[in-house]
């Protein structure tokens, strides 16, 4: 597993300094990789992983992607507010 730079979160100030899969995906492929998404635990932010693994902020609704996926990544945005106390 490649280390992805540690990067604070812009929007809560999280630490960020590890990737999770995906269900359905194994440990094993969990380094990310260039263009990958993925969101602050601590408060849902979306990320795109860059060429060095460094996080650029991203806008969900910017992003050429299918709607299932654009679906189904709001509602882990919004698992993670629910938790943290945060509205959408």
């Amino acid at each position: 597993m490649k280390p992805t730079p540690a990067t604070q979160c812009v929007q809560c100030g999280k630490q960020l300094e590890a990737a999770t899969p995906l269900r359905g995906h194994a440990a094993r492929d969990a380094s990310p990789h260039a263009g990958d998404l993925t969101l602050c635990l601590g408060c849902g932010k979306a990320y795109q992983f860059g060429a060095s693994l460094e996080l650029i902020p991203v806008d969900l609704d910017a992003l050429p992607m299918d709607p299932a996926q654009r679906g189904e990544l709001r509602r882990a945005q919004a698992v993670i507010q629910s938790l943290h106390g945060r509205g959408s």
